[in-house]
């Protein structure tokens, strides 16, 4: 929080960037409890390379995905749901 009250605006570009040992990925925490104290929530900005993706895995939250350019497919468990996203969709997964 800024000391006007509002809150802070921070400057995505210079902000660290990994890609977890994954080709193709790159990864940004925008706010997260780690860097941000931020108890309940994290924003991620990830950009992936045509044909990358990340392993099968499973988050104990809900998630929320901005595709802002692209496409791509997800898949949801338990039935392996196949669901594509393109550019401009908003897919939230909740508990």
């Amino acid at each position: 929080m800024l000391d006007s009250g509002l809150p802070e605006v921070r400057n995505i570009s210079a902000l660290p960037q990994s890609n977890y040992g994954r080709g193709g990925l790159a990864h940004t925490t925008v706010a997260g409890s780690l860097l941000h104290g931020l108890n309940e929530v994290e924003v991620w900005l990830q950009t992936f390379s045509p044909g990358s993706g990340t392993p099968i895995h499973r988050h104990s939250c809900e998630e929320v995905f901005v595709v802002l350019k692209g496409s791509g497919t997800l898949y949801l468990a338990p039935n392996s749901q196949e669901v594509p996203w393109k550019t401009t969709r908003i897919l939230c997964l909740c508990k």
